[in-house]
């Protein structure tokens, strides 16, 4: 893509605070989902979509192996990593793009996460951006991981749901796509929704949805950006940047200059506040006078112009059946989509090949590996194993006898034989002693079992136990 009118930004600067457990030991954007570390799959997205190059925003920690991302898995980028400093890592990701603004010379931007799982045609909310000459633009989906359902390992834990109320004015009934006009999270309102009386008015079929998912997806005009960066009051795009825009949508001071002669004799002309949001908006002129000639209008009731004559406008789109749009920022997500990525990766990678077992791992001609399963690079499985629905990392070494079941084990690990080990996540550089029974827990990076013949079911072992983890 033409860098004068596109760019793309990937957020791979978090912490995975829902999953410490695991990412307390490996940078969020890293862990493994199949047989490819998460930020893998939004890279690949971007490279299907015509993309040759992207700015990446991640640890220190991780900004090497992101780098060789490239390399390692022939996707065709130039990735541009933007390490945070080690005192900044904790920042949002509104000061992460605050960061990288001088670098952002492009109309029109892409900002996704690194935790995105989508084969969504991005094109269409492209069109939906362009169309209507939108300020923002956002991807949602419906919920298709229930996560009460969902059992993963470890102590068993109370799940806590996070709702967004979403309020869009579809374009058209049976549409999934609309103007955004409401967005709250639950954690910020009380018991009741408030709404402008100038917002009911304009937008009378106005629908408030409680189960759609924020994709982390977002197309930015270039003012917008200009404005997040020169006001430091927002940390967060989601929590504050957006529920922000969406609200001053309907503010006085966001409409346009009318130059006919009831307008002037109403005095509706607006003045820019120096440093608000107002004074950012850069307007396309061919664009107000096409709008102005067209006989185009997206509502009725008045005569006023289209979109009420407003110069901010934010768009939704809803993604709402067939495809893919999940989002790896939970546990429950985290197991689930290893669960599920035998059947989702042809159509998430961008090569279509997802090559299971890797050419350089070594598995011994008497060992049973289910077709289900991924094997890493030098990895080492030996024989009378038994291995089913299990994603085995890189430089591993599964010894003799040893049965694997639906586990998820990281990169470095040694399995002793003899172990019998079934629903477990294993972390980086882990070494298990003979004869253990291991099922459903989670083995913390570095962890050496100290005596044969172990048995844990549904526990955390190694690292802090006294480390709280937020679902």
């Amino acid at each position: 893509m033409d860098k004068s009118h596109f760019q793309a930004i990937l957020m791979a600067g978090g912490k995975g605070s829902r999953m410490t457990d695991l990412s307390n030991g490996k940078p969020k954007c890293l862990l493994p989902v199949g047989n490819f570390p998460m930020i893998y799959y939004p890279l690949s997205l971007l490279k299907k979509i015509g993309f040759t190059e992207v700015i990446v925003i991640t640890q220190e920690s991780a900004k090497n192996e992101v780098n060789n991302l490239t390399r390692k898995y022939e996707l065709g980028l130039t990735l541009d990593v933007v390490a945070l400093p080690h005192q900044q890592e904790d920042c949002g990701t509104a000061d992460a793009l605050r960061r990288v603004h001088d670098k952002i010379v492009a109309k029109t931007i892409f900002v996704l996460s690194c935790d995105l799982f989508s084969d969504f045609h991005v094109h269409q909310l492209m069109d939906l951006h362009r169309i209507h000459g939108s300020s923002v633009t956002s991807l949602f989906s419906k919920n298709t991981i229930d996560l009460k359902k969902v059992v993963i390992p470890g102590p068993k834990v109370k799940v806590k749901k996070e709702r967004d109320f979403i309020g869009i004015d579809m374009l058209k009934a049976g549409t999934s796509s609309g103007q955004l006009c409401l967005w709250n999270s639950e954690a910020d309102i009380g018991e009741e929704i408030s709404l402008k009386r100038t917002v009911m008015r304009e937008h009378p079929n106005l629908k408030v949805f409680s189960n759609l998912m924020d994709a982390h997806f977002y197309i930015f005009e270039k003012w917008v950006v200009d404005f997040i960066a020169q006001d430091n009051s927002f940390s967060a795009l989601k929590g504050e940047v957006l529920p922000f825009l969406v609200k001053k949508q309907f503010s006085k001071a966001n409409i346009s200059k009318q130059n006919d002669e009831e307008e002037e004799t109403n005095t509706k002309k607006v003045t820019f506040e120096l440093g608000g949001f107002e004074s950012f908006i850069k307007t396309d002129e061919l664009e107000e006078q096409k709008q102005k000639l067209s006989s185009w209008n997206d509502h009725s009731g008045d005569l006023k112009g289209a979109y009420h004559n407003r110069m901010l406008k934010c768009f939704a789109y809803v993604i709402d059946g067939a495809g893919t749009c999940l989002r790896c920022n939970t546990m429950q997500s985290f197991w689930e989509l290893n669960q599920q990525i035998g059947t989702l990766l042809p159509s998430l990678s961008h090569n279509q090949l997802g090559i299971q077992i890797h050419p350089n791992a070594n598995v011994q001609a008497k060992a049973q590996l289910g077709l289900e399963s991924f094997v890493g690079e030098n990895t080492y499985i030996a024989e009378k194993t038994t291995i089913k629905n299990c994603i085995i990392g890189a430089n591993c070494k599964i010894n003799e006898k040893v049965r694997l079941t639906n586990c998820v084990i990281m990169n470095n690990v040694t399995i002793s034989s003899l172990n019998i080990i079934s629903g477990s996540i294993i972390c980086d550089d882990v070494e298990t002693s003979q004869n253990c029974e291991i099922k459903d827990c989670i083995i913390s990076r570095g962890h050496h079992f100290g005596s044969d013949g172990e048995k844990h079911t549904n526990e955390v072992i190694g690292g802090n136990d006294d480390r709280m983890m937020e679902i």
